[in-house]
């Protein structure tokens, strides 16, 4: 993050420090006091998280999904079995698949994700 973002987003958690002790706050003459985006205090105050406190949105594959994968490789290299990019992919995607099943039916319109060859390679590092 910028430093001119991490310094905006202070002055927001200090305007809405100062909302919340006022009776009828007036957002726009308190954003124009701060220094910061009216809009940007109006979504924060209604209880909307900076990008900062927010999960990253494009991260498929949590820790513990990660996990999964290397300990399926560390099984493969423990019984002498030479691991190639496609397998790892496949054993990626096959992860991902499950967990979609288990959150919500497969559909044509609600595929399962899954992992392109680009991400594939960080798992054999």
């Amino acid at each position: 993050m910028s430093e001119n973002y991490v310094s905006t987003e202070a002055r927001i958690q200090d305007a809405c420090l100062k909302l919340s002790h006022l009776e009828k706050p007036n957002i726009a003459q308190i954003a124009c006091k701060f220094g910061v985006p009216e809009h940007h205090l109006q979504v924060r105050a209604s209880g909307w998280q900076s990008r900062l406190q927010r999960p990253v949105a494009n991260k498929q594959l949590s820790e513990a999904k990660k996990l999964a994968v290397y300990l399926y490789l560390k099984r493969l290299d423990s019984i002498g079995t030479s691991v190639r990019l496609p397998m790892v992919t496949s054993c990626t995607n096959a992860i991902l698949k499950c967990n979609h099943e288990l959150g919500s039916p497969i559909s044509s319109n609600n595929p399962p994700p899954t992992i392109g060859p680009t991400l594939t390679p960080c798992f054999l590092e």
